[in-house]
């Protein structure tokens, strides 16, 4: 599914938009978590929380560029750790 079809699920408010969006990026932003966190239950949970913030963004923000949306919600990650998380995953995908 393409980045405009999850955004969709997001704003209709269809739970499906985190499944989508894990099966898209969550290996790569696991892999990018568990390389800075110390245990993978820390990487576990800065994703959930940028799920939550996704879903709680999207109405009324309708992000054009996914990543950009990606790295705005982890802002909210203990230190910076989500941002570059983000980041790191945006520039290799």
């Amino acid at each position: 599914m393409d980045d405009a079809q999850i955004i969709d699920l997001y704003w209709k408010r269809d739970e499906s938009a985190i499944t989508e969006t894990a099966q898209k990026y969550g290996a790569l932003c696991r892999s990018v978590a568990k390389g800075i966190l110390t245990t993978a239950e820390d990487a576990e949970e800065c994703i959930n929380d940028a799920y939550h913030q996704a879903w709680n963004a999207i109405p009324p923000q309708r992000p054009e560029n996914w990543g950009l949306g990606w790295a705005r919600w982890s802002a909210t990650w203990p230190s910076t750790v989500g941002s570059e998380i983000m980041l790191r995953s945006v520039t290799t995908a």
